[in-house]
């Protein structure tokens, strides 16, 4: 009997050793879950938010400037060539902004060797700048053509791609 009694309690140790190092084996687990997250942290991936950051972007930054004469009459004064090349000027410095920067903890999405972030940041920017334009009439008060329009979409197009990777970047 005494034998027996021995026994269990043997058995009631090793189940206490064992409960303690299953508490112990979570807590070693949940600790290697936090180290592993923060030294490899989940990319962002392009979502709603990242279009709404660049929205607010694009817009916050090229709405003062749509109202000031200023950037109307350069927008009007230079060349068809340096629209363009202001176009892709602004662009390129995007793709090395977005693509080649890694700032952040963004996913690399591309479309075609094109970063996804740079197409919606050109379209947001762009498109919004043009909407801008055509709701508040400012085609009609500054009597624009389609050459001069498109020299002034080149020229906003610039701060408003800004606005956009920017808002994106630290959002």
């Amino acid at each position: 009997m005494a034998e027996m009694n021995k026994q269990e309690e043997r058995l009631k140790n090793i189940e206490r050793d064992v409960e303690e190092m299953n508490e112990d084996l979570e807590a070693i687990q949940k600790d290697v879950r936090d180290i592993r997250a923060k030294l490899f942290p989940s990319l962002d991936r392009l979502g709603i938010d990242d279009l709404i950051q660049q929205l607010v972007g694009a817009v916050g930054f090229v709405f003062p400037l749509l109202f000031t004469d200023e950037i109307w009459h350069l927008a009007a004064s230079i060349s068809l060539g340096r629209a363009i090349f202001l176009i892709v000027l602004t662009l390129f410095f995007g793709y090395i902004f977005i693509g080649r920067a890694r700032l952040g903890n963004i996913a690399e999405q591309n479309v075609i060797g094109i970063p996804l972030r740079l197409i919606t940041v050109a379209l947001i920017a762009y498109g919004s700048t043009f909407i801008i334009i055509y709701i508040y009439g400012l085609q009609a008060y500054y009597h624009l053509d389609m050459l001069t329009y498109f020299k002034a979409m080149s020229v906003f197009g610039t701060f408003s791609v800004i606005g956009a990777i920017a808002v994106d970047m630290l959002g």
